[in-house]
């Protein structure tokens, strides 16, 4: 429609980013990570046990977080300990301007389905341009869901290569209707490439051994160390995958214990 195409490239492109950001944050919102939003700077990420989603504008932003505490221009950062409890998501460039340009043809379109009603001075009669417009609007909903969905693609770790999702882990019917959302499809896709320990397993004993005698003894019982202690040290491993939560340290040593290689 020449009408909403001329009417898309006087939509202000800042705008329709920022709603591409809130619709992005309600996408990958969930109860698997903790969602962090769009950071500007590493230092806006706190380190914690808690397995992080990091939303990020770049790949750029997106690797410096998980990289690090401090921003990246300062001389010496300071490297992010856990690198085994987060992860980012980012866009891909090209893919994103198609999005921002999809989401400003549908706001065109709705400014145009706004006017027309308006203009109507008998509520049961539609102008030929308002009928043609309603009958759009919904495709573009659905295109500029499709395109946003699509163009964050590019998850980052710390000291791991770069992966790049494909369409299986996001976009089909589940996904738009927000019946599976982001994080359902990010931990299928984590676990199906071995970036995630999923829930039952459990670290080789060696490892497990390996990581009790760094841990942090007990105070409270000589000779003993606490899961916590413990899971801490599995999130800096350079050995380990991505860690849920600290269930699996705790499913790993009551393993250990009951087949002897841990007393």
């Amino acid at each position: 429609n020449k009408i909403i195409d001329e009417r898309s490239n006087s939509i202000l492109v800042e705008d329709e980013r920022q709603k591409e950001r809130s619709a992005v944050q309600s996408y990958f919102n969930g109860a698997h990570f903790e969602l962090q939003g769009f950071p500007s700077t590493p230092s806006q990420v706190r380190d914690s046990d808690k397995l992080k989603l990091v939303l990020a504008e770049s790949e750029q932003v997106g690797q410096a977080v998980c990289d690090y505490l401090d921003p990246i221009d300062l001389e010496t950062p300071r490297r992010r300990p856990y690198r085994n409890a987060i992860f980012a998501i980012t866009p891909t460039a090209n893919l994103l301007q198609d999005a921002i340009q999809a989401r400003r043809r549908l706001t065109a379109a709705e400014q145009v389905e706004r006017e027309e009603k308006d203009k109507r001075t008998d509520s049961r009669k539609k102008s030929p341009l308002l009928e043609q417009v309603e009958e759009l609007i919904p495709t573009f909903r659905r295109n500029a869901q499709i395109a946003l969905i699509q163009a964050f693609n590019c998850v980052l770790f710390q000291d791991r290569q770069a992966k790049t999702l494909d369409n299986r882990y996001l976009v089909d019917e589940q996904a738009l209707s927000g019946s599976k959302k982001g994080q359902d499809r990010l931990l299928e896709f984590l676990q199906d490439n071995n970036l995630v320990y999923k829930s039952g397993e459990t670290i080789f004993a060696q490892l497990l051994l390996d990581l009790v005698k760094g841990a942090t003894p007990s105070l409270e019982h000589e000779g003993a160390y606490s899961a916590s202690s413990i899971h801490e040290r599995a999130l800096v491993s350079k050995q380990l995958r991505l860690i849920l939560n600290e269930s699996v340290i705790r499913e790993s040593l009551i393993k250990a214990v009951n087949s002897g290689d841990l007393v």
